[in-house]
């Protein structure tokens, strides 16, 4: 039984060191939704966030696969967003190199920023879509999650950014 509960947090630990070791790779590179393409830090980390989730949650198997087939499908729908945001961004730097009016300048602002309340109302029903798979609690302790890992990468970026800051100014 000890041994039991010494694996997920030595597992956690040795795919923390894979993911750190492999720190420029992620910095590099877009976060992939899986396929081929993905580099293989972005597949490793996306692992280690399922094993934390999976804990965090005290999913089950049958709840594990649907929810990460559900999620799937949810960052597949994601990218739509990103591309329509960077067209509207485009869009908006093309319309301030053309001094455009500040009526064309605020509709193409609103226009970028809808992308956005797109992308929230999108994430919002994607969670409240997962009451079928989740309990109430799960489900809050699911949101929990997201801002906390966010952070937790954001964190583990920066440190990254900054050690790679340190390395050129030493040259």
């Amino acid at each position: 039984m000890r041994f039991q509960a010494m694996k997920v947090p030595l597992l956690i630990g040795l795919l923390l060191l894979i993911v750190a070791g492999t720190a420029p790779e992620l910095y590099a590179q877009p976060f992939g939704n899986g396929d081929e393409d993905t580099p293989p830090a972005w597949r490793r980390l996306r692992e280690l966030r399922r094993i934390k989730l999976i804990e965090f949650l005290d999913l089950s198997e049958e709840q594990s696969a649907r929810l990460f087939a559900r999620e799937k499908e949810f960052f597949q729908g994601q990218k739509k967003f990103h591309s329509k945001y960077k067209e509207k961004t485009e869009d908006l730097k093309k319309l301030v190199e053309d001094d455009a009016s500040d009526v064309a300048l605020r509709q193409g602002i609103r226009d970028t920023y809808n992308v956005f309340y797109e992308m929230g109302k999108d994430k919002s029903d994607f969670t409240y879509g997962l009451e079928d798979i989740l309990s109430t609690e799960q489900l809050a302790k699911y949101v929990i999650f997201e801002a906390e890992w966010a952070d937790e990468v954001k964190e583990f970026l920066g440190k990254f950014r900054d050690k790679k800051k340190d390395r050129q100014g030493k040259k």
